[in-house]
């Protein structure tokens, strides 16, 4: 009897311990929002851009160009999604079309026209 004791312990703190761990992934980390006015830029590596948020920094909106292409370009949007940071270009080549920078981006998930 005690030698089933013993792993019949374990198997049901493995059990409790999984249900507490597999709860808590049901939070995910909330979305960076950013509010600026919507530009456009004609040659880049992005074309629509929020120019002005934080300190006068400009960041590239990406994957959202249907729902940015109805709003007009000046109007003050806020935007969701993840931000992050990648570098266009390869310095080596002088040659590049587009100019070699590092760039803020955001993956844009919502749109809303600020009021």
């Amino acid at each position: 009897m005690h030698r089933l004791f013993v792993p019949v312990t374990a198997l049901c703190a493995i059990v409790i311990f999984v249900g507490a761990v597999s709860g808590d992934k049901g939070a995910e980390k909330p979305a960076d929002t950013i509010e600026g006015v919507l530009r456009v830029h004609p040659k880049f590596h992005y074309r629509y851009y929020i120019d002005g948020f934080g300190a006068g920094q400009s960041c590239a909106l990406l994957g959202a160009d249907k729902s940015l292409q109805q709003i007009e370009k000046g109007t003050r949007i806020r935007v969701q999604g993840d931000l992050a940071s990648k570098y266009f270009g390869n310095p080596n080549d002088k040659t590049a079309a587009l100019v070699s920078t590092w760039i803020i981006y955001m993956n844009v998930a919502e749109v809303e026209v600020a009021r």
